[in-house]
């Protein structure tokens, strides 16, 4: 499934390793500041607990499906890489 990854950093120091790690768990999209896409097997609350371990706490995380139908409006980098990973997307029922 694809993944929302968002984020707000504690600790500028921690930025560095958070990417690292959101990127060790699959192909991943970063477009926005605190917002990635993720291809991931992962379920969004075992991501979410592991990236909270990468960064010792000095992050607060958020991971959500995201559906087709929800991604009408994003840039256009991260259209061209959806198109890349269609196989990866959520129908909405799946």
């Amino acid at each position: 499934m694809i993944l929302l990854v968002m984020y707000q950093l504690k600790s500028p120091e921690a930025v560095s390793p958070l990417c690292e790690a959101i990127e060790s768990f699959g192909p991943s999209c970063h477009f926005f500041d605190s917002f990635f896409l993720l291809c991931s097997k992962e379920s969004p609350l075992d991501l979410q607990k592991a990236l909270h371990l990468c960064v010792d706490g000095q992050v607060d995380i958020l991971v959500s499906p995201l559906a087709r139908e929800h991604t009408e409006y994003l840039p256009r980098k991260a259209h061209d890489w959806l198109a890349a990973h269609h196989d990866w997307l959520a129908d909405p029922g799946d």
